[in-house]
């Protein structure tokens, strides 16, 4: 009997889908009680047959359907010295980069073309669905594998997303246990993203969504990268509202000359029908937003091995002039927000930083000046995340900051203790 698709527009309006699913799970095994529905669904997730607003059988749409494009000026999406365009001519405000999500749908990229045009950053898709077989390749993106070591061959930063066929909270779990079994070798230093988008999704209960959500993220946060969820407007504003939803990286699809999300966010997928030199088909752009921020500075000294950081100009010159080493920008932080803490050790001369209210009161009661507000974090949906680390061998210098996982695991690989995130960038 031939596959019927059941495509709803969720994307479009948010209409009541024509296939609903059973939610319940039981420990760790999904069930999914009407056979007609289980057959369906495992006939479309082991032939990744997609079903959303960008999806009809596993094909990506021709139509713009996570809101209405606009016609596109002549220079939407490029770089000007005011900044990146939209698609009406306008200056996207808070774009900081320009970057590309990508799958097998894209076929074989040269990319050292899509480099030299001016993509700096991307967003690969890995795997998709949840077989009970983790080490299976059916479920693989084709050209994953290349793609993530083309990425490292040529400086590009990279993230991954999973593309979701879950039911309930264990099918979520094993989701994020194939998605972690599929990356092979690959490094990505950008979020892993769970994507939030077919039919087969719950998508009137927001509680369960939270806890799918809750179950993929945890595991990918365990494993050492930044957890983040991908959705479109309407998912985002009608559906993904379980409050969680606040604790990781935000991913929003709105193709238009803006995006009108009113919450946090970090990416903004703004067009699928994107054209990048060594990409033959169409191709998702995304742009990196950053809010209103100022850099700060990280100096090393070279005699008692503490790295500092500040968002004085002037303590940063008067440091280097005493033999510190300057080390250029650590990071941006938001003009407001959550306050983070500097404190001082007048004993060794150490400094230590921290969003945590107690540590400040602790640290102050055995003889720590507290130096007040260093800077202010941002939240996890839009922000950057601070690793922090402890160096159990040293007594000055014992902390480090840094929004590099790649040399946060570099000093765990030396002995230093990985202390999970501080706060977030902006």
């Amino acid at each position: 009997m031939p596959h019927v698709s059941r495509r709803t527009f969720l994307g479009i309006a948010g209409s009541a889908p024509l296939l609903l699913l059973p939610r319940a799970a039981c420990a760790e095994q999904s069930s999914l009680s009407a056979s007609e529905d289980a057959s369906d669904l495992q006939y479309r997730m082991q032939n990744d047959l997609a079903e959303s607003f960008r999806y009809t059988a596993g094909v990506p749409s021709e139509s713009e359907g996570a809101s209405g494009l606009s016609v596109a000026s002549s220079g939407a999406w490029t770089k000007t010295d005011a900044g990146y365009l939209s698609s009406d001519g306008s200056v996207i405000e808070g774009a900081v980069a320009k970057g590309i999500d990508v799958s097998e749908h894209q076929g074989e990229i040269d990319w050292d073309s899509v480099k030299e045009a001016g993509i700096d950053f991307a967003i690969l898709r890995c795997s998709y669905g949840w077989p009970d077989d983790v080490t299976s390749a059916k479920q693989h993106d084709k050209r994953f594998a290349r793609n993530a070591s083309e990425c490292e061959r040529v400086g590009m930063p990279y993230g991954i997303y999973h593309y979701s066929y879950a039911v309930d909270a264990a099918s979520a779990a094993q989701e994020a246990r194939y998605l972690l079994a599929s990356m092979g070798d690959a490094s990505p230093s950008l979020p892993v993203y769970y994507d939030l988008e077919d039919v087969t999704l719950p998508h009137d209960n927001a509680s369960l969504l939270g806890d799918m959500a809750t179950r993929f993220c945890e595991a990918i946060k365990a494993a050492g990268y930044t957890p983040g969820v991908y959705a479109n407007l309407n998912w985002w504003n009608n559906y993904l509202t379980d409050s969680r939803f606040e604790n990781w990286s935000r991913w929003v699809a709105q193709y238009n000359y803006r995006c009108d999300y009113t919450g946090g966010y970090r990416y903004w997928q703004c067009t699928s029908s994107g054209s990048v030199s060594g990409i033959s088909k169409s191709v998702d752009i995304d742009f990196l937003l950053r809010q209103d921020s100022v850099p700060v500075h990280r100096l090393y000294n070279p005699y008692s091995g503490e790295h500092l950081y500040t968002l004085d100009a002037a303590e940063k010159d008067n440091l280097t002039k005493i033999g510190w080493r300057y080390e250029g920008t650590g990071w941006y932080a938001p003009t407001s927000g959550g306050r983070v803490l500097r404190l001082y050790n007048p004993y060794n001369g150490e400094h230590l930083y921290t969003v945590d209210q107690s540590e400040y009161e602790r640290l102050q009661g055995i003889g720590w000046k507290g130096e007040g507000l260093a800077w202010y974090t941002s939240k996890p949906t839009s922000g950057e995340p601070l690793f922090r680390q402890f160096n159990p061998y040293e007594t000055v210098g014992t902390h480090h900051y840094t929004t590099s996982a790649a040399e946060r695991d570099h000093l765990v690989s030396l002995g230093w203790k990985d202390e999970g995130v501080a706060w977030y960038g902006a």
